[in-house]
């Protein structure tokens, strides 16, 4: 990731507090588990996460061992004609539906505030014939430590309602969290190994072993291996103007709450789970986005 970059993620969004919040009296949300908190950012003006989107969106999409970071404009170009689904002909009402902005948001937070390393860049998975979002994980990343393999598999949504946001995610939580989609994806990045950005031996060992038996149980595999999937729900939306940003904080959780109350959530999988949501209110979050589509449309210097 290029430095200026970092520095502006740092120096644009700061961790607000964690879940639960003791003091604000706060609970954690109800769709957590496992061993890490929820986590709400805040930003320092909705123009500034509109940069880190903009400014982010070669690194998502792509390898950054293959960007050419002496022509990093060109690489902006390229990626967003062939990465990314976006559509200059297309209304900007359209436009405002892409998925990208909040994808590349979880792909950034990730790797600057959780120090995961990008399995395969998720612009590999986009088919501009199919001008469809890209499906499976909206992130592929991991963590390696002292031999311990966590893959770090998540869930972005930039939507301008909270609810709707985090219901489309909870919504599919027992497809998302099973043996079958989990196997799926990791067919998927099999698929692109050409394109994979990840270093660990770890996880290229165990990808090369399923790549040369096609008879292998994939959730066996990872249960031998003492993999554990953690599963980030990164949400970004427009809070409520009358709303403080705590106030905004603790209607999020009691909407996950009342989403999980209406449904059955029995997802099971074989591995070790871990569930977190990450939370960035925003003022306008219909102008986060026109400010995004209009640097692409005036094709802005990048930082």
């Amino acid at each position: 990731m290029r430095k200026s970059l970092e520095s502006l993620i740092r120096n644009s969004v700061s961790l607000k507090f964690t879940l639960p919040n003791l003091d604000e009296e706060i609970t954690v949300s109800q769709v957590n588990q496992g061993k890490f908190d929820d986590y709400c950012y805040e930003g320092a003006s909705d123009s500034s996460v509109s940069k880190i989107i903009y400014n982010g969106i070669v690194e998502f999409a792509n390898n950054e061992f293959k960007i050419d970071y002496e022509d990093i404009e060109k690489e902006q170009l390229k990626t967003i004609q062939r990465k990314i689904k976006y559509n200059r002909n297309a209304k900007q009402s359209e436009k405002l539906k892409y998925g990208f902005y909040g994808e590349v948001l979880l792909d950034l937070f990730l790797r600057v505030f959780f120090n995961t390393e990008v399995f395969v860049a998720r612009g590999y998975f986009y088919s501009p014939i199919e001008n469809s979002e890209a499906k499976g994980f909206d992130a592929f990343h991991l963590i390696e430590n002292n031999n311990a393999l966590e893959l770090w598999f998540g869930e972005a949504k930039f939507y301008q309602s909270f609810y709707s946001g985090i219901k489309s995610v909870l919504n599919k939580l027992n497809t998302s969290l099973s043996d079958d989609y989990l196997t799926k994806n990791i067919l998927v990045i099999i698929n692109e190994w050409e394109n994979m950005t990840t270093t660990s031996p770890k996880a290229k060992a165990i990808l090369d072993k399923i790549d040369d038996d096609p008879e292998i149980v994939i959730a066996d595999e990872l249960i031998a291996n003492d993999i554990e999937l953690v599963y980030p729900i990164m949400v970004a939306y427009q809070r409520e103007s009358s709303h403080s940003y705590e106030e905004s904080i603790r209607d999020c959780v009691n909407k996950i709450s009342d989403i999980l109350s209406q449904q059955t959530s029995n997802f099971s999988m074989s591995i070790k789970v871990s569930i977190f949501v990450i939370l960035l209110p925003v003022n306008n979050s219909n102008k986060v986005k026109e400010d995004v589509i209009e640097w692409i449309e005036q094709k802005k210097p990048l930082i």
